[in-house]
């Protein structure tokens, strides 16, 4: 089996064969710079793809590699106050690697690693716990606080 490339591109649609095994709203990365793009439609072995980012320069047989994995923004204390693109990549760290005219294939991770955040627990050894119990509180800079939550369908003891 020959690996995905682009076969056509018009303006940010563009389409990828073959590409057998994708599903709608998949994210890919698409030719050398690895812009980001999302298959809109899967027609057989052909999928229909959106790029984010500008597409002048791409070229038909460019390699387009599947993420297997939906575009997700991580959510959590350190998101107040960004400034995110419309795809959840936070403006500043992405000026502060790339300068002030962001290279296409960009990526920065939407919270910072290195953030610490003070963890208050909800809950003592031996509780029982079952999905949407609090297991804990953060607070963002006194104006949010953030609850850790047992996700649905779980349940246990601490």
């Amino acid at each position: 089996m020959s690996e995905p490339r682009l076969v056509r591109v018009v303006g940010s649609l563009a389409e990828v064969a073959p590409l057998p095994a994708s599903a709608l709203y998949e994210l890919v990365r698409v030719g050398e710079r690895r812009l980001m793009g999302e298959v809109v439609r899967v027609e057989g072995e052909t999928a229909t793809v959106e790029i984010f980012e500008e597409t002048s320069g791409l070229a038909v047989g460019e390699p387009v590699v599947s993420t297997g994995q939906p575009l997700t923004a991580q959510l959590g204390p350190g998101l107040l106050g960004s400034v995110l693109d419309g795809i959840g990549r936070p403006l500043a760290a992405l000026a502060r690697e790339h300068g002030d005219f962001l290279a296409p294939g960009g990526e920065a991770p939407t919270l910072a690693a290195t953030s610490r955040w003070e963890f208050r627990a909800s809950l003592r050894s031996g509780d029982r716990v079952r999905g949407g119990d609090v297991l804990s509180v953060v607070d963002e800079r006194g104006a949010c606080e953030h609850r850790v939550m047992l996700p649905p369908g779980r349940e246990g003891v601490i």
